[in-house]
């Protein structure tokens, strides 16, 4: 579900461009408000194995992978392996090759 207006419990309209479901029907919601995204949940309603500090360290652990691999392909690099380390952390291996000619004389 992407830019869905919806209205809240305050009678105010959010537009809404990311929607995640929980089983208890009230939804996580992310909306953009011009210079980043706001979460939007009523935390009565949090359904989830874990804390919503933990949700969201995850999605920015995430998302700067995605920054990182997107500005590497720019430079020419491509990820060879992401990979979940045991202490939470992360590795990303990046690689790239020089294109260099032989010139046989």
């Amino acid at each position: 579900m992407r830019n869905k207006k919806i209205e809240d419990k305050n009678s105010s309209i959010d537009e809404v461009n990311l929607v995640i479901p929980q089983s208890n029907g009230s939804n996580i919601l992310f909306s953009w408000n011009g210079q980043e995204y706001e979460l939007v949940i009523d935390m009565s309603y949090w359904n989830q194995p874990y804390p919503i500090e933990i949700f969201i360290d995850k999605i920015a652990q995430q998302y700067a992978g995605e920054v990182i691999i997107g500005e590497s392909k720019k430079l020419g690099f491509q990820p060879v392996k992401y990979k979940q380390n045991i202490n939470g952390s992360k590795t990303l291996i990046l690689e790239r090759w020089n294109e260099t000619k032989l010139i046989n004389s």
